[in-house]
């Protein structure tokens, strides 16, 4: 989708389960899959392709300091207003993934973050040497992709192979429970974690 379709589909966005996270159950299953994936001591963290702030508010709310970065200027104005209770602990881009604002590409982070943002992007394999860029030295990747029955999307085969030639090392969880979305599903939803 085009950044304008992006923001005019920004005040229905959060109308799907798995993107408001509206329903404390699916929050918290959300909660618990992210957060255990991170340190218990608070860490830097972007969020690549952030929406409505859904992810941004949850890692706020377990210490951690977030970049938010989306597209969307509409996506990013919901973000501010959802996270606006955690001050300068979040701090807001909007640009492309791919194409990240100067300011960015100075700061390291110790993990890049991603829900479901690689499907979109032109160029994989570039995209993924980018956000390696921005980490620290222990710092890696956790990411949230799915190939789904629209034919839309990234299998986690394709995603795990070009996390593993960027990093190294990458495995994958599968995220079939419907808790997740809120819904039962029937295609590819999965995590991926690189080291």
């Amino acid at each position: 989708m085009a950044e304008t379709e992006w923001d005019s589909y920004a005040p229905k966005y959060d109308n799907e389960p798995d993107h408001g996270l509206l329903d404390p159950l699916i929050k918290q299953k959300w909660a618990e899959l992210v957060i255990s994936h991170l340190p218990d001591t608070p860490i830097k963290i972007i969020d690549m392709g952030g929406g409505t702030g859904s992810i941004t508010e949850l890692l706020a709310e377990a210490g951690h300091h977030v970049t938010y970065v989306d597209s969307s200027i509409e996506m990013t104005k919901l973000a501010k207003q959802k996270c606006k209770k955690f001050g300068d602990q979040v701090d807001y881009f909007t640009c492309a993934v791919e194409n990240l604002d100067k300011a960015i590409l100075i700061s390291r982070f110790d993990v890049v973050f991603g829900r479901h943002i690689l499907w979109a992007t032109e160029n994989l394999p570039g995209t993924l040497q980018t956000w390696h860029a921005l980490l620290n030295e222990q710092g890696y990747f956790v990411l949230v992709e799915g190939f789904w029955s629209t034919g839309a999307g990234i299998t986690s085969a394709v995603l795990e192979n070009a996390v593993k030639n960027e990093m190294g090392a990458a495995s994958t969880i599968p995220l079939n429970d419907p808790l997740y979305w809120g819904k039962q599903i029937d295609d590819e939803r999965y995590l991926i974690v690189s080291s």
